[in-house]
């Protein structure tokens, strides 16, 4: 039986992870508007204006994270580079840059989910499928404790 919870736990994580790439998609999806909208100043100026810098340490950032999934990331990075430069992106890239989205370095982030949010999706998937499953309560009130915030972002 602790076997199957482990199991479970782990298939879970995954769905998480799955989860997180979709809410990462979607925040990328939002910058690449920003910049469609905006285009006209991205063009004209020379110097990355601040109402974009956000958008664009965050589309170099994540180029490399995401381009074997969606291939026009290469060519998105490679028209930013060439127009702010190689060291802007390897600043942005080496996470020197602060104006790179927290939220979808988190979404991206290798650690392992928290423990209270794998907790929460095996509760729900559990009554959505009727299957018994006894939740780990002592997982439940240490993070409770702890304030964990992480699966906020």
């Amino acid at each position: 039986m602790k076997k199957l919870k482990i199991h479970s736990q782990i298939r879970v994580e995954h769905i998480i992870r799955e989860d997180y790439f979709v809410e990462a998609l979607e925040i990328v999806e939002m910058f690449c508007d920003a910049l469609l909208s905006r285009f006209g100043l991205l063009q004209q100026s020379k110097i990355l204006d601040s109402s974009l810098q956000e958008s664009v340490s965050s589309l170099l950032w994540v180029a490399p994270h995401i381009q074997a999934d969606i291939s026009e990331m290469k060519v998105i990075s490679d028209q930013l580079t060439q127009k702010f430069g190689k060291k802007y992106t390897e600043a942005c890239r080496a996470e020197n840059m602060d104006t790179v989205s927290e939220k979808l370095k988190h979404k991206l982030s290798l650690r392992p989910p928290p423990k209270i949010l794998v907790e929460k999706y095996l509760i729900e998937i559990s009554k959505n499928y009727n299957v018994p499953y006894e939740p780990d309560l002592q997982k439940n009130r240490f993070q409770e404790c702890e304030g964990s915030s992480s699966d906020k972002l």
